[in-house]
């Protein structure tokens, strides 16, 4: 990750000691895989408008070549990578957030450390990975394959 540090004041009234952000071969990646043919189907294909998506990532990427080239003057492509930044951050903690499929522990079930069930225990045996870690069976293959 590339470090833009120590910006002191941004529009006026928000300070930022330390912002790290992508590295601008990041955006470009980002524009990049927009603009082939798979990229393009796969926005057909979410029902986006190609051309839209596209745009944004380039803008995205010439916001950070601009604010890479001249920290001082470009402070606004600044604050519109950390606004992107913030809001992928916000989308995966919202989807987090929303998953209803696995219900979090507190702590382990009180039986996590009982024995397997026979039939378990049974494909356990037959398994290669038994096998490799049996000392009888290591020996068998090593004179099998002798």
């Amino acid at each position: 990750m590339s470090e833009f540090k120590s910006v002191e004041k941004l529009d006026g009234h928000q300070l930022f000691e330390e912002l790290i952000l992508l590295p601008c071969d990041h955006y470009e990646y980002e524009f990049k895989q927009c603009s082939t043919i798979r990229g393009k189907f796969l926005q057909y294909f979410r029902g986006e408008k190609p051309d839209h998506e596209c745009k944004f990532y380039q803008d995205l990427f010439v916001d950070c070549l601009k604010y890479q080239r001249d920290p001082s003057r470009n402070l606004n492509s600044l604050i519109r990578l950390k606004d992107y930044e913030n809001e992928l951050v916000k989308r995966r903690n919202d989807c987090k957030a929303k998953n209803d499929v696995w219900k979090l522990r507190k702590e382990p079930p009180s039986d996590w450390n009982a024995p397997l069930p026979d039939w378990a225990e049974d494909n356990l045996r037959d398994s290669y990975w038994f096998k490799s870690r049996n000392k009888k069976s290591q020996s068998f293959f090593l004179n099998f394959f002798l």
